[in-house]
């Protein structure tokens, strides 16, 4: 069960942080962010490079983000038992969200997309500085505006206000520190220690970070996207109760 969790102006300095966990099976590995600059498309305006890790297998990717400040994250749901095969890999969807580059465009391209070909069931998240709103799909696609706030983003369509609230608590003593002019470092380390948690937090007794038997958390991203400015990109590679997070440039 993947795990992403989402802020959204709430944080002083920071409109968008989110903090994922990827869970997989272990011999499905990711790699580490990627900087990728868009291929120019006529018509449209240039976009903004990103950094999105890579999942070798499909090609595409669960998240990325923007140098100028657009997120956008994806889950996967449950393919129903005799459903047609997809056409194309839900993780290259989000490959196209972040080269379309706005918080507009993402949603035409999306609404684009589900309707020319088949994809497996999904959940999907964008938000820039102002604007943020949640997708799900399973061969109908409902889109919902969300409101500034604290949102958490997992393998059902729900997005579940309670752990959101419990997760956001946490991070409230670096809200305040923030606020008083400390260095991020600090709102980065409470982001990590949500990341690393082994309490059962979640259906089934589940922890944010698991460990089961072929299948765990393969890796973890914190991200925090200001309104102006380049933001910050921390990846592990691996479980991040025993790998650290290292920082990635959106620059070659």
């Amino acid at each position: 069960m993947c795990v992403l969790f989402l802020v959204h102006r709430k944080i002083p300095g920071y409109p968008v942080v989110v903090a994922a966990n990827r869970d997989e099976s272990y011999d499905r590995p990711g790699t580490p962010p990627e900087y990728r600059i868009p291929e120019p498309i006529p018509g449209r305006s240039k976009s903004s490079p990103y950094l999105a890790p890579r999942d070798p297998r499909a090609g595409g990717t669960w998240l990325g983000a923007t140098k100028s400040g657009l997120f956008v994250g994806i889950t996967n749901r449950r393919k129903p038992e005799g459903q047609e095969a997809a056409e194309r890999s839900r993780g290259l969807l989000v490959h196209d969200l972040l080269e379309e580059g706005s918080i507009k465009g993402c949603l035409e391209q999306l609404e684009s997309e589900v309707d020319r070909r088949k994809y497996d069931p999904f959940n999907l998240m964008v938000a820039d500085a102002r604007t943020a709103w949640v997708a799900h799909f399973d061969g109908t696609l409902r889109v919902s505006h969300l409101e500034p706030g604290a949102y958490v983003l997992m393998n059902d369509e729900d997005v579940d206000p309670s752990l959101a609230a419990t997760l956001m608590s946490e991070l409230e003593p670096a809200e305040d520190l923030f606020q008083k002019g400390k260095h991020d470092k600090e709102l980065i380390a409470s982001l990590s220690l949500i990341a690393r948690d082994h309490r059962p937090r979640l259906a089934g007794d589940l922890a944010l970070c698991k460990h089961g038997e072929g299948r765990g958390t393969t890796s973890s991203s914190l991200i925090l996207l200001p309104e102006e400015g380049e933001g910050l990109f921390l990846f592990a590679d691996g479980s991040p109760c025993v790998c650290p997070f290292k920082p990635f440039r959106w620059r070659p």
